[in-house]
């Protein structure tokens, strides 16, 4: 598989809960930096 795009996104959205997750790095390489955050909503 080619890889076309060097930096991608993506959330997930649940009732109490937010991931938002960051792929990215170079396209000659196959281990990307991988930021992964948790967000907990306050009630």
């Amino acid at each position: 598989m080619e890889v076309m795009i060097e930096t991608c996104c993506g959330i997930d959205v649940h009732q109490k809960s937010i991931v938002c997750c960051i792929l990215d790095g170079p396209l000659d390489t196959n281990k990307p930096k991988k930021i992964q955050k948790n967000l907990v909503q306050q009630l």
